[in-house]
């Protein structure tokens, strides 16, 4: 159990630090909800792109499972979407922080660590991690 929430945690930190990367390219955008936006809709449809939603079918606590290796979806885009909308609706609880970095890192952190409590990255795994 100590493992499992390690394992979750350092998930959690690593994805709040590919929030804040994607942040610093896209932090010219204005408004801040509108920005949140994009990045939780790049912060998707990239981790497709370059192999991280493989990486966590592969290595997530949530993806044990020895026949998953490759992320597979036919609805990047609609998800996409909809990540995009959890960041702006999580990012309402963080308007306030005065470091919009400081505010990014705890987003991805944040909605990360609920959706793998909630059962949301097991679903995910189920249904978008498979065979290559």
């Amino acid at each position: 159990m100590v493992l499992y929430l390690v394992s979750v945690l350092v998930e959690a930190v690593l994805v709040g630090a590919f929030c804040v990367v994607l942040y610093l390219g896209v932090q010219w955008i204005k408004p801040f909800l509108l920005l949140l936006f994009v990045l939780g809709f790049l912060k998707h449809g990239l981790g497709y792109l370059s192999g991280l939603e493989s990486l966590y079918c592969n290595d997530g606590q949530a993806c044990q499972h020895p026949f998953l290796t490759e992320a597979h979806s036919d609805h990047i885009l609609s998800e996409s979407v909809l990540e995009g909308l959890v960041f702006v609706l999580g990012g309402l609880l963080l308007y306030k922080v005065k470091s919009k970095v400081v505010a990014v890192f705890l987003l991805g952190l944040i909605l990360h660590l609920v959706a793998e409590w909630t059962g949301l990255h097991t679903r995910f795994c189920q249904e978008n991690c498979r065979r290559p």
